[in-house]
């Protein structure tokens, strides 16, 4: 096989009268939306075509509206970090070893990206939440009467359950 062989050559698809009516009548019907929902709507009334089908064929006919992205919303920074031990962030990984599954919890300074703590459990619960944030603490020598750091996670159970909540509270970090 040549080289060329190798390329993809593009494919034309071919639409019956009735597919063009559908496709152009749903258009018409509802010009304010894209070629995804007009594929759905088409998909409804038992047309089962792909979405850059669909688009080719707006496009032929001249029928696809000028699109604008929204401004990115990671632009600007969400927090205004200015020092270490100010703000980190937890999450937490899945690990196969040796063909068990474990899970990766890690603290990551979010002003220096230093790893603040980390530790391998069989799965994660709010102990660990607990207990991953004070070794970190203790390795920053923290002590709990000064300004303690904020936490930033995701909204997993362990995260944000009772027990967690109730422990920052307690603790008087975010």
């Amino acid at each position: 096989m040549s080289k060329d062989d190798k390329k993809a050559k593009p494919r034309i698809t071919e639409f019956t009268p009735e597919e063009k009516q559908i496709i152009e009548k749903a258009k018409g019907e509802y010009p304010h939306l894209r070629h995804r929902q007009i594929q759905g709507i088409s998909q409804n009334k038992g047309l089962y075509l792909s979405y850059s089908s669909v688009y080719q064929h707006l496009k032929s006919i001249d029928m696809i509206g000028p699109y604008e992205r929204r401004p990115s919303p990671l632009r600007e920074s969400r927090y205004n970090v200015w020092h270490r031990n100010l703000m980190w962030g937890c999450d937490g990984t899945k690990l196969l070893i040796s063909h068990i599954r474990w899970r990766l919890l890690i603290i990551i300074d979010f002003f220096s990206q230093y790893a603040i703590a980390y530790d391998i459990y069989p799965s994660i619960n709010a102990s660990h939440i607990k207990h991953i944030y004070i070794t970190g603490l203790k390795n920053q020598g923290i002590r709990k009467n000064v300004v303690l750091p904020d936490l930033r996670v995701d909204r997993g159970s362990p995260d944000t359950s009772l027990i967690t909540r109730e422990f920052f509270d307690i603790m008087g970090a975010d």
